[in-house]
């Protein structure tokens, strides 16, 4: 399933060619409006944005550490000196945790969050979700910039559940995503890698079979279910992988027994479809 099909099937020569004015422009632009990546490239021996050279040349420039843009940050500059657009450009500030210290905000202006959006659109389309599908999303990623994909659900047209999140093991939690599964007749649920290989085990412990779920069980009559799934795998035994190159729910298809469900993972999301 592809969203925007002139893009997407465009031959690696097309979209080099469609890139290469983009990318000059971006470099010219940083010069220009970042006093940390005029700074820094100057470091890397580019004077000027004609020094970096073509798309061709991308390999030459030096990479950035997330700790280098910390540094950067004051009371004055709070985001840090990166920051490449007047704060009244800025429509949306997302954050990380801040785990590990003072959380890092990620700014976004109005063409930032519509780029985001349509390229989420792209990921999600990618696993075979289209318009009038039902899918449940388990994660909270409202602080987070994660949060902006949920945006991409609208526009591709899927009608939207947000179950909420849980940790993993939260009995209440699983219980309400499977009674929505079940009531709504959900297409695809949304979740985390890690709670996936969860909600695998949950299942199988239950003999639960996810691929007929939404249209054959009730917490009341688990025996309806086909047959037990394996831990960490998809009801139809087929692995639940991390995918570290996509960017967002990868399609797995199953065995013949279902052959429209899916299950899979990947490095932002998982997705379950039970059609």
């Amino acid at each position: 399933m592809m969203f925007d099909p002139e893009v997407e099937t465009a031959s690696w020569a097309e979209q080099q060619r469609a890139d290469d004015p983009a990318y000059r422009r971006q470099i010219a632009y940083l010069f220009a409006n970042s006093r940390f990546y005029r700074r820094k490239l100057s470091d890397a021996g580019f004077k000027t944005p004609e020094a970096v050279g073509d798309i061709g040349d991308i390999a030459r420039l030096p990479f950035t550490e997330k700790d280098e843009l910390r540094t950067t940050r004051s009371e004055a500059d709070p985001i840090g000196t990166h920051l490449a657009v007047p704060m009244d450009k800025v429509v949306r500030i997302f954050s990380t945790s801040g785990t590990t210290g003072t959380p890092s905000y990620v700014p976004l202006t109005t063409e930032d969050l519509a780029d985001w959006i349509r390229i989420s659109c792209r990921s999600y389309s990618a696993s075979g979700i289209k318009r009038g599908d039902r899918l449940i999303s388990t994660y909270g990623a409202g602080p987070f910039v994660a949060g902006v994909t949920l945006d991409a659900f609208n526009s591709i047209g899927l009608t939207h559940i947000p179950v909420g999140a849980g940790a993993a093991g939260f009995v209440g939690n699983t219980d309400r995503l499977m009674t929505a599964i079940r009531l709504l007749k959900a297409d695809v649920v949304a979740l985390t890698p890690s709670y996936a290989l969860y909600l695998a085990e949950w299942a199988s412990e239950r003999h639960i079979d996810l691929g007929a779920s939404g249209a054959s069980w009730s917490p009341a009559n688990p025996a309806a279910a086909s047959r037990p799934c394996a831990p960490g795998s998809n009801p139809h035994g087929a692995p639940m992988s991390p995918r570290p190159w996509a960017s967002a729910i990868s399609p797995c298809r199953s065995g013949a027994s279902a052959p429209r469900s899916r299950a899979c993972t990947s490095a932002v999301t998982a997705s379950f479809t039970s059609n």
